[in-house]
């Protein structure tokens, strides 16, 4: 999360100085230590199926499509959540067309 805030705030402080709203970034100069993104774990074929095994029941089945949308795409969960059933297009043929236009994301 660091790492966001820091990249936003250094794009808008650069955005300023374009629409020369400021002489110079207060930030240019500046040395950060460095962060990294905590690394995401990939759950393996096995954890996957023992998951979806899980979410068999009805009551389950929006967090399933939802799971197996992702792991048949590859979205990622903004991305997922950010979907509506206009972005999804079902072709005769059985084949589709999954259209990412907007992304969920979280307000705190």
């Amino acid at each position: 999360m660091p790492w966001r805030c820091r990249v936003t705030l250094a794009s808008a402080l650069h955005r300023a100085v374009e629409w020369q709203l400021i002489d110079r970034s207060p930030l240019s100069g500046m040395r950060w230590p460095e962060l990294h993104e905590p690394e995401r774990p990939i759950p393996s074929l096995e954890q996957t199926y023992r998951l979806l095994g899980l979410l068999e029941d009805e009551a389950s089945w929006p967090v399933g499509a939802l799971l197996l949308t992702q792991i048949y795409t590859g979205l990622r969960v903004g991305e997922a959540q950010g979907l509506c059933r206009s972005d999804v297009q079902l072709l005769a043929s059985g084949q589709g067309r999954l259209i990412v236009q907007r992304q969920a994301v979280p307000v705190s």
